[in-house]
């Protein structure tokens, strides 16, 4: 199997969102993954069980992405493959898209004040795309 033959089903494919780049999986976070997230789920601390509702724990909960080899391992946080390897990122990029205090006003000296919203995660998987974030 070659990677895609499960996703065509599963996704529609565009030139856009083609998930064998790292690109293309950053736009599918923006444009499919990121507005499927309830607002009232989304919390960027890690939670008892030691997971995360993020961003990134949403997508690790996406059928796509899970064949693709992300998923959450309990043992070691998120995935059998890297975030970075996974979506292109260098680790200021990974910080920036999954670390809550890159999100201006929602963490101060170590306290959650409130969560990102879907515009702001946006943002920040623009700034990626857009080469704002080396």
């Amino acid at each position: 199997m070659d990677g895609t033959s499960y996703i065509a089903p599963a996704v529609k494919q565009t030139e856009e969102h083609d998930l064998t780049t790292p690109r293309g999986r950053l736009l599918y976070l923006r444009d499919v993954v990121v507005p499927g997230i309830p607002e009232a789920e989304l919390r960027m601390e890690v939670t008892d069980c030691g997971t995360a509702a993020c961003m990134g724990g949403w997508a690790a909960r996406n059928a796509a992405f899970r064949y693709l080899g992300i998923g959450r391992n309990r043992a070691r946080g998120f995935s059998s493959i890297g975030w970075d390897e996974f979506f292109g990122l260098t680790d200021k990029q990974g910080v920036h898209l999954f670390i809550i205090h890159s999100y201006p006003g929602c963490q101060s000296r170590g306290e959650v004040l409130r969560q990102p919203t879907h515009a702001e995660l946006t943002a920040h998987i623009n700034d990626v795309l857009e080469g704002r974030i080396p």
